[in-house]
């Protein structure tokens, strides 16, 4: 999604404090109610003031800018937590003495970078493009080595 531009400077101006509070807190998700018993004034004047071009943009800026962020947190976090998976599941997948276990386990991991795939594609988004690489071969050496097993 792309971010709202900014006002420029003489348009900025043209919003006085109160105004920049109230685009702040809407843009927050705070209550028309709230809003104007915080800054003492009228619901019916944050109801003008969402008819001003300059307040509008100003609330659609702050909006996608705490959506963005929010989304790159969002990456971040999964990331991190994809990794400390991964980590789990490859050290089982390597260093369980059962291979059933390390074939549960390279499954579950080939499961795991499959939807993360999906998901990063839609969101436009490439976070475990090397360690997918890792995994897949990772699962077809241990799937090799079961069928090298059964057939002894």
């Amino acid at each position: 999604m792309a971010v709202t531009e900014p006002l420029n400077s003489a348009e900025l101006h043209e919003l006085n404090e109160p105004q920049l509070r109230a685009a702040r807190m809407i843009a927050m998700g705070d209550s028309y109610k709230d809003i104007s018993a915080q800054l003492g004034i009228d619901r019916s004047t944050i109801y003008r003031w969402r008819s001003l071009r300059h307040f509008s943009t100003e609330v659609s800026r702050l909006v996608d800018t705490a959506m963005e962020e929010g989304r790159e947190r969002v990456v971040r976090d999964v990331s991190e937590i994809n990794d400390v998976i991964l980590s789990t599941l490859l050290d089982v997948a390597q260093h369980d003495a059962s291979g059933g276990a390390r074939v549960s386990a390279a499954r579950a991991l080939t499961d795991l970078v499959d939807r993360a795939e999906e998901r990063a594609k839609m969101a436009g988004v490439d976070v475990m493009r090397d360690q997918s690489e890792d995994i897949k071969g990772l699962l077809e050496a241990i799937r090799e080595e079961q069928l090298l097993v059964s057939e002894v």
